[in-house]
């Protein structure tokens, strides 16, 4: 009896993350094309919007959640943020998009920030209902870190800024860095180098915690 009861509550969890995953992919049938030009040179010109369709989509389709019983919805919301946030991130580091200029790096690091910043707020409308995931950081808030060394001036500190990084996300690959590392125009040429130099070694930090670089996969 215990058996089957065991089976039966993980029938129901499986026909959770599949119906939960089944809303996601409906979401990115909109979106992905979208968020797929974050980092180009059409995006940083302004010439296309994505932020404000990714928003105007999400607010047409959270308002049909909050039905949800409370921890599908707050499983629902923590999925939605992690998969936006993945999308958003591997949109950052696939792009080649030349930043020959310090304003250039900024400019673009601006906007990966504030429409982090939108997507995020958007999702945060649907509320968080169980107490327990109250004050959960959301995966967007790596953003703006990650912009930090498009900013970053004094290159000298480079590996002073990579440690730094890696104390909160220690399962970032030096293929994530060197991505990112590309825009910059000044240090393009040996950027895998200079990684591999400013690299802490293996030892440094817990590799068996997992953040949303796990699941990012640069080709």
């Amino acid at each position: 009896m215990d058996n089957a009861f065991s089976n039966m509550i993980k029938s129901f969890e499986k026909l959770k993350e599949e119906s939960i995953g089944y809303l996601i992919k409906e979401i990115f049938l909109d979106v992905d094309c979208e968020i797929n030009k974050v980092g180009s040179i059409e995006w940083l010109e302004g010439t296309v919007s994505v932020v404000e369709n990714v928003r105007l989509t999400l607010e047409d389709y959270l308002p049909d959640y909050v039905y949800l019983k409370d921890a599908n919805s707050d499983a629902l919301k923590m999925q939605l943020q992690k998969s936006l946030a993945k999308s958003y991130i591997t949109a950052i580091l696939s792009k080649r998009t030349p930043l020959r200029s310090q304003s250039k790096r900024e400019d673009f690091a601006h906007k990966c920030i504030e429409e982090a910043r939108t997507i995020d707020e958007t999702i945060e409308k649907l509320p968080t209902k169980i107490a327990s995931n109250v004050g959960m950081e959301s995966p967007f808030k790596v953003v703006p870190k990650l912009m930090d060394f498009l900013k970053l001036n004094d290159l000298s500190m480079l590996c002073l800024e990579i440690a730094s990084f890696m104390k909160h996300y220690p399962d970032i690959k030096a293929d994530h860095f060197v991505a990112l590392l590309s825009l910059r125009e000044d240090i393009k040429t040996g950027v895998r180098k200079k990684v591999a130099e400013s690299m802490p070694g293996d030892t440094d930090f817990d590799k068996n915690i997992k953040t949303i670089f796990s699941e990012i996969i640069i080709n």
